[in-house]
């Protein structure tokens, strides 16, 4: 099975192909050069398939990262693998953006912290369990402050830590790790997607939703200034 996964939640843009037969990805691209992920998702995913001589038809499942993260991000990343899935009436798979965090880091054991900046002071978490190549998931996304983090793994203290995602650097310098990717390497990616999906639920195109876990900022300024 080929699975297409696509992570737009971040300031990367991030596509995969993953040969589930070959346990190996066929193909990995990703961009960060500052332009919209409307501009370079579609032309990232062409320019890849095109490259590896696979065709959108050889797609078996597409997945995506279907946040926490930007909020414009995740709508595109959403909105152009259900395009692309419906098209060719093909399933599609969603994962939130902790869960792709938590798989890209391969390990096969202990408590995976996936921590990403959500740039307002907080950190988008979720815990997992590794269980060999499956995860096992503790408890849902939700936007903390490290106070409220570590007090949340302390229910985990005789564990072995790994921490992942683009905030991953913030926690390890606070409470310490056994094992932390550098940030280029530890932010959420389309592979993360990929590995995630085969665990995931296939679901029609219509079914994929965003998961944005807090307000956006202009709802959230608005309802700071009617509490004023």
């Amino acid at each position: 099975m080929l699975i297409l996964g696509l992570d737009t939640d971040s300031s990367v843009c991030s596509a995969a192909v993953y040969d589930t037969a070959r346990g190996e990805f066929a193909a990995r691209y990703e961009i960060n050069n500052g332009l919209t992920h409307s501009v370079t998702s579609a032309p990232l995913i062409e320019d890849m398939l095109r490259l590896s001589g696979i065709k959108l038809s050889d797609i078996d499942l597409f997945a995506v990262s279907m946040g926490p993260g930007s909020f414009t991000g995740i709508r595109i990343g959403v909105s152009t693998i259900k395009g692309l899935a419906y098209g060719l009436k093909k399933p599609c798979a969603a994962v939130t953006s902790c869960l792709a965090a938590a798989y890209s880091v391969q390990v096969k054991r202990g408590i995976i912290c996936a921590a990403l900046d959500a740039k307002i002071g907080r950190l988008y978490c979720a815990i997992f369990k590794a269980d060999g190549d499956k995860l096992i998931r503790l408890n849902d996304e939700a936007c903390l402050t490290v106070d409220e983090i570590e007090d949340m793994l302390k229910d985990y203290i005789d564990e072995e830590f790994t921490f992942t995602g683009d905030g991953a650097m913030i926690l390890a310098e606070r409470l310490g790790a056994a094992y932390t990717l550098p940030k280029w390497a530890a932010a959420q990616s389309a592979c993360g997607v990929c590995l995630a999906a085969q665990y995931t639920e296939p679901v029609t195109p219509e079914k994929i939703m965003p998961c944005y876990v807090q307000l956006p900022q202009a709802q959230r300024e608005l309802e700071a200034r009617k509490g004023e």
